[in-house]
């Protein structure tokens, strides 16, 4: 676009609005979104991101033209980040200027720009916050080189304007069900009394099937405290959990899985094993909606009476697709496999369709039930 006149913005905007409510349909739009309002500086560099002021951390979640080395960097220089020092000043929906944030005098002085804005030729900004969530912030910016003040104001005016729509977004995103294959999956799973709940911000329980709220309704070494958030009498599962749901994760929380068990006060009943799992979305639907974490409560006594052997010798699998195959009988997520196995996540999907040509089934969860109708099958001669 050319710089500067009123129009050219009003354009932009209309352009941004119509892409903002394709992408609810097709996520790839989101990419279009970014490129097309990056637009509107020299150089210009967009970004969906978190910053969490109390822990002084951040993450640079969707962007375009940020150089891969710069979003390496970012989560270590995000407590130097002036630009975010009064962000609990700036009121949510309204597009501001860098030199609102922090006057540049100050910044161009800092570690912040000389090591990391400075290299990659950022010296301005806009940006808006869009959400926020006790002292997390859900923020869209846009950097790059310097610009006429009166031309980087109408900028800032057109974040703001684009700001009910993208918050409107958000409350969509946490409204429509759970769509990730590994959150149909686990739902396959209702049907062998196996308790499956999906967990969201804050520990709150966003579905759950009739096996899971029995067990919850019980209270015996998990159930739900009177704000409605899960509580389990296992200090490593509860702290895993929290990691998990966390939205500026660790490098190795998006793709974790954790089993445990808890002890039950019920003398008879063996111990509750517990698994979290995340649930394989997006990163745009983790932006929007948050993270999610899938729990399976499995209260049965019974061990697998299905063995990978048995699985090689009726389907004619190699032994590492039979372990594949129990490990997603297990509810374990594809990505969770590749780790568990030292193998790439292609690899584990490459193996998937070997398998399904073998057993005959053309979906994960038709491939879970069959092993698990087996099982029972098994446990019950």
């Amino acid at each position: 676009m050319r710089f500067g006149s009123v129009e050219a913005f009003s354009r932009l905007e209309g352009r941004l609005i119509d892409l903002i409510y394709a992408s609810l349909v097709d996520e790839t739009a989101w990419g279009d979104f970014l490129r097309e309002i990056a637009a509107c500086t020299p150089n210009g560099q967009s970004t969906l991101f978190f910053h969490d002021q109390l822990r002084a951390t951040g993450t640079i979640s969707l962007s375009h033209g940020i150089d891969p080395e710069f979003q390496r960097l970012y989560p270590h220089y995000a407590p130097k980040n002036l630009w975010m020092q009064n962000l609990h000043k700036r009121p949510v929906g309204l597009g501001v200027r860098s030199e609102y944030m922090t006057p540049f005098k100050d910044v161009e002085r800092s570690e912040y720009y000389q090591e990391l804005l400075q290299p990659f030729g950022i010296q301005s900004g806009i940006g808006i916050t869009l959400q926020k969530s006790g002292t997390q912030n859900f923020m869209l910016s846009v950097i790059g080189a310097a610009q006429d003040e009166v031309i980087e104001q109408r900028a800032a005016d057109m974040l703001t304007h684009l700001a009910p729509h993208l918050t409107r977004v958000f409350t969509l995103y946490r409204r429509i069900p759970e769509r990730s294959p590994t959150v149909v999956l686990a739902q396959s799973l209702s049907a062998f009394e196996v308790g499956v709940l999906t967990v969201g911000s804050g520990k709150s329980i966003r579905w759950s099937n009739e096996a899971a709220r029995a067990l919850l309704a019980k209270g015996d070494g998990i159930g739900v405290d009177p704000a409605g958030r899960i509580r389990m009498e296992n200090d490593d599962l509860e702290a895993a959990l929290l990691k998990m749901l966390d939205p500026i994760p660790s490098d190795d929380a998006a793709a974790r899985t954790v089993t445990g068990y808890i002890r039950r006060r019920a003398g008879s009943a063996p111990p509750l094993k517990v698994m979290l799992a995340n649930s394989g979305r997006s990163l745009v639907e983790r932006y929007f909606a948050g993270p999610t974490v899938i729990m399976l409560l499995d209260a049965r006594r019974s061990q697998r009476s299905v063995s990978p052997g048995q699985l090689v010798s009726w389907f004619n699998l190699t032994p590492r697709e039979a372990e594949i195959a129990m490990d997603l009988a297990d509810g374990l997520p594809l990505r969770a496999i590749a780790d568990k196995r030292g193998i790439s996540h292609e690899t584990v999907r490459i193996h998937l369709k070997h398998i399904f040509a073998k057993v005959g089934v053309r979906r994960q969860t038709e491939l879970v039930t069959r092993i698990l109708r087996m099982d029972v099958d098994s446990n019950s001669e």
